[in-house]
């Protein structure tokens, strides 16, 4: 499947673009949309967007490392809270759970991200750069690494291919297109 893939190299892009990646919240920012500005250095997000993972309203598993990222952005019981439930956060509830830096009227959102791109902008280059170097190096080392802990992670990764070929998929795929609630049966 390649959308995943892509998705993945996306992200992955910007968690290692040497110079901040700020994202601009205004609308709905689910399930892809919300681990795009997860991985983003720092993020501004309309009062009334909504961020979230509804992964298990659709019957789909995101990758280990989005759930990585989620986990050290917001903590354990709310990245279990977000990814249980598929809950969603308006951008003042993404600000108190520490998903985004700030949340303001969308009127302005455009204009405090500018103004948020030019203050680091007017940073020194060097000590910019190495900041955001700095900052993901930590959380690396806070991460899983799925090379030395991969088996660990076989059964992860068997079941979200399960997940990915199952009838649940599909039902919940046609439960949201019909604005309905889903069936779900293991399957």
């Amino acid at each position: 499947m390649e959308y995943p893939h892509s998705l993945e190299t996306f992200l992955t892009a910007v968690v290692e673009h040497p110079l901040p990646v700020i994202a601009s919240i205004q609308g709905a920012a689910l399930g892809a949309g919300c681990q795009i500005a997860v991985a983003c250095d720092l993020a501004v997000a309309a009062t009334d967007a909504r961020l979230g993972i509804p992964s298990a309203r659709l019957g789909v598993v995101i990758g280990f490392d989005n759930v990585q990222r989620l986990l050290l952005a917001v903590g354990p019981k709310r990245a279990g809270e977000m990814l249980l439930t598929g809950r969603e956060l308006s951008g003042e509830e993404a600000v108190s759970w520490g998903l985004v830096n700030e949340a303001v009227p969308a009127a302005e959102l455009r204009d405090r991200s500018e103004r948020l791109a030019e203050e680091i902008a007017s940073g020194a280059p060097l000590s910019v750069r190495a900041s955001k170097r700095g900052l993901r190096a930590v959380l690396a080392k806070l991460s899983v690494d799925r090379e030395t802990e991969g088996f660990r992670l076989t059964d992860f990764d068997m079941m979200a291919a399960d997940a990915l070929s199952s009838e649940d998929l599909k039902e919940g795929i046609r439960a949201f297109r019909e604005r309905r609630r889903p069936e779900f049966r293991g399957r």
